[in-house]
């Protein structure tokens, strides 16, 4: 009897080591690349009555021992108030046991709650108010990426009535903004809108169900790869109701041969481990087998990217290897890469799950659904799908919500991992060729040792990087405004003793001293001189290249302080170049400056602002198609255009019509550019010469569908 109580405490824990043991040894809680066949259901749910018990037996023992710790350490008349050992016994099981393995025995042990396909799918659970209350903190859309703006109708047509397999990233500890708008209607499902807004023409007799107002028959369910996530009350329901099932081959291609979509989280849980605040990656370079199945099962690969779903927990950078090694050990029994520990608190920050075009894969289909593809097939798919997914990335991230404007997307290889039959499988045997995350070569390192290190490693290493870039790039800009304050006699008014070449010469000390370098040619020192001298002049060193951002912030900044204190004289000196215009027109900062400065314009009459003004008019010229294109990009001198002609009368903004002639009904397409044309409407109908030319190239165009995409003809309908 002595054996009993621990009996009693270690059996549940050794229930717990035991199927840990099998599911590590088996890969019976993994998906798709780990499970060789299917496991027996029987097997399965014993599996599962196993772990149930060790499970409850454990938290048993542990309330059960709290108790007994409770009555010792409190005061005898507060331990009178703790209820005896059976009766103890009695509250646990009512409450705890029975409770549980009456939702176990109706739920994932049964017939009907299986995991293996989505039976549990319901629509009125992906329209509940909670999903709606929940992306209310964060907020929520699904949107067409831009690209959707490049195709013809026709092209769009092909695209309205096919079924897909859908490759989502980043997997986010929790790929919350994924759910969030891909399985519910939290994000409104998606439409004919584009991430900058623009609306396209929905099809025709659209269903009713998610995501059915654009792709007509889609019915989307998800596979995930982590059995795990069917183990706990609220996770199994959350999943199975919103259609999640085990992500194993054979159970998405029946699914899918049911004429549904099934969405895969490419990247894994892998993926998931770089999940922080700033960091893109894509865990894709080694992962193939969605592109395998895509082939075998006559589908295309429908690419989405869920900006924000990065950034919401934000994760230690540099766990303890203990804690690592944990984590791997872990992820290796149940498929779930718990995270090693938070390094801040969560954020509630924008979700936008982005939708591309479809890579087309007909041509590498097999001749019949379900034989095998070659490796050339499935290689040429895995190129296109990458291409896409970096171009749906780079097209929309300046769009959405979230400032990821500056963002770069890394594109991962696969960690070493486990073979079929259980073994360790080197980097080579699990993924080929290693590829280094993009931009990623990290200076000082050979190329040899480059390949030695891990991907995690390269990327601390490259974050590392960057951040000391950061820190050296905040001092310089300090040191460079102290220059431009104390030693730059045309700005501030200040000692008017220095030279040319002592302004030059002070440039150099004051960038040396920063950079470690006396270069003449410093890009840097360049630009510092040119802002000195106002323009190319003597004692100024010339450069062929682009200047940096940090040299247009230091100019942005000048130009605010001017422009604050009213100082024209200062705003002549520092916009003395067309050049110089169209530079701070092109930049954010420098942008906001022009804008600001021409909003001033009707305040004051003196003339020292109105060269200034002038000065922005021709640093603009030439440039109003640049101005008004978007080329995928977030182009910030569209607003100084807008301000300009929000500002003047007419006859001042007359080249901006002349540089627009023929090239109108472009232009109105744009998504930054119509904004321009809008502008033009408002301020010239009046006129009707100058409107005429406007107006006969849009009216011919007017029915075509593409071009009802903006707001020009609501302007030109008032």
């Amino acid at each position: 009897m002595a054996l009993f109580p621990v009996t009693r405490d270690l059996g549940p824990v050794l229930l717990l080591a035991l199927t840990a043991f099998l599911w590590k040894k088996h890969f019976y809680m993994r998906g798709l690349t780990y499970r060789r066949t299917v496991v027996p259901v029987a097997r399965e749910r014993l599996l599962k009555s196993i772990f149930y018990l060790g499970f409850l037996g454990t938290l048993d023992t542990v309330l059960r021992r709290s108790g007994q710790v409770l009555s010792t350490i409190l005061p005898k008349a507060l331990a009178q108030l703790l209820p005896s050992e059976m009766v103890g016994f009695l509250l646990r099981l009512c409450l705890l046991h029975l409770p549980w393995a009456l939702w176990a025995y109706r739920g994932p042990l049964s017939e009907k709650g299986s995991t293996r396909d989505d039976r549990g799918w319901s629509d009125a659970v992906t329209r509940s108010a909670l999903w709606r209350n929940m992306a209310k903190c964060f907020g929520t859309r699904i949107v067409l990426s831009e690209e959707w703006r490049q195709l013809s109708e026709e092209q769009r047509r092909r695209w309205f009535d096919r079924h897909y397999v859908i490759a989502m990233h980043p997997h986010g500890l929790l790929p919350l903004g994924a759910i969030l708008n891909g399985l519910t209607w939290a994000g409104g499902g998606l439409k004919g809108i584009t991430a900058s807004g623009a609306e396209l023409p929905e099809p025709e007799n659209g269903g009713k169900l998610l995501h059915q107002r654009w792709f007509r028959h889609m019915k989307l369910r998800a596979a995930v790869a982590s059995g795990a996530c069917g183990l706990f009350p609220g996770f199994y329901e959350m999943f199975t109701t919103l259609g999640a099932f085990e992500c194993t081959k054979p159970f998405i291609r029946d699914v899918l041969r049911q004429q549904k979509d099934v969405a895969i989280f490419v990247g894994g849980a892998q993926e998931s481990c770089y999940a922080t605040p700033g960091r893109y990656v894509c865990f894709v370079s080694a992962h193939k087998g969605f592109v395998r199945l895509a082939l075998e099962e006559h589908r295309d690969i429908l690419p989405m990217w869920t900006f924000g779903d990065e950034s919401i927990m934000p994760q230690m950078l540099k766990p303890p290897a203990w804690l690592t090694a944990l984590q791997t050990y872990f992820k290796s029994i149940t498929g779930l890469l718990v995270p090693p520990g938070f390094s801040g608190l969560p954020r509630f920050v924008p979700l936008t799950l982005v939708t591309g075009v479809p890579v087309s894969l007909e041509d590498l289909w097999p001749a019949k659904l379900g034989d095998a593809v070659t490796d050339a097939a499935v290689e040429e798919g895995h190129r296109r799908y990458i291409q896409a997914q970096q171009k749906l990335f780079d097209s929309n991230k300046a769009l959405v919500a979230g400032d990821h404007k500056n963002a770069a997307q890394m594109a991962g290889s696969a960690q070493p991992g486990y073979r079929h039959d259980g073994s360790t499988a080197t980097s080579t045997a699990t993924s080929g060729q290693r590829i280094r995350p993009v931009g990623l070569q990290v200076p000082g390192l050979d190329s040899t040792r480059n390949d030695a290190v891990s991907d995690r490693q390269m990327l601390l290493l490259a974050e590392l990087i960057d951040a000391e870039r950061e820190r050296v790039k905040k001092e310089e800009l300090r040191l460079l405004q102290m220059l431009m304050q104390e030693e730059a006699p045309a700005l501030s008014g200040g000692r008017s003793g220095l030279q040319p070449s002592e302004n030059a010469f002070s440039a150099q000390r004051w960038v040396s001293k920063v950079s470690g370098t006396r270069r003449q040619d410093d890009k840097t020192t360049s630009l510092v001189v040119f802002f000195l001298r106002g323009g190319k002049g003597p004692g100024a060193v010339e450069t062929g290249d682009q200047p940096t951002d940090l040299q247009v912030s230091s100019l942005s900044e000048q130009l605010r302080r001017a422009i604050n204190a009213k100082n024209w004289a200062d705003v002549n000196v520092l916009i003395n170049s067309p050049e110089q215009v169209w530079l701070l027109a092109c930049s954010e900062r420098g942008s906001r400056q022009l804008q600001q400065l021409l909003k001033t314009s009707s305040d004051t009459e003196q003339a020292a602002f109105k060269s200034a003004v002038d000065k922005v008019i021709m640093g603009l010229q030439s440039h109003v198609l640049e101005a008004t294109a978007s080329n995928g990009t977030w182009n910030y001198s569209n607003y100084v255009l807008q301000a300009l002609i929000q500002a003047l009368p007419v006859e001042r903004f007359t080249f901006i019509l002349e540089e627009m002639k023929t090239q109108v009904v472009n232009v109105a397409l744009d998504p930054q550019g119509c904004r321009v044309l809008q502008r033009l409407l408002e301020h010239t109908l009046h006129d009707e010469e100058r409107a005429r030319s406007l107006l006969e190239e849009l009216k011919p165009e007017i029915k075509r569908p593409g071009l009802s995409l903006f707001d020009v003809f609501e302007t030109i309908s008032r």
